[in-house]
């Protein structure tokens, strides 16, 4: 998987992306250990979230991608994006 850091804007139907930038790539997860919890982990271990982002973000499957958001807004800050690698 590859980590996008997202630049959004949003519209009366929600945020769409505007543009995104490869943060890092070959990010390896075991699809069966993936859940929301260790993909947080995982990032604030990494450095790319801060321990302050506890409680308030979400992940979302839009089915490329598992999407970092703030819990509250529903802004896109980051993505981990798997669709390159479905056949």
């Amino acid at each position: 998987m590859d980590l996008l850091s997202i630049d959004a804007w949003s519209d009366c139907e929600g945020w769409n992306w505007n543009q995104w930038y490869t943060v890092e790539n070959d990010i390896y997860f075991a699809y069966s250990e993936l859940t929301t919890r260790k993909i947080l982990a995982f990032l604030r271990k990494s450095g790319f979230l801060t321990e302050q982002s506890r409680g308030k973000l979400r992940v979302e499957d839009d089915g490329y991608n598992y999407v970092i958001e703030n819990r509250n807004t529903g802004e896109p800050l980051l993505a981990l994006a798997y669709g390159q690698y479905i056949d």
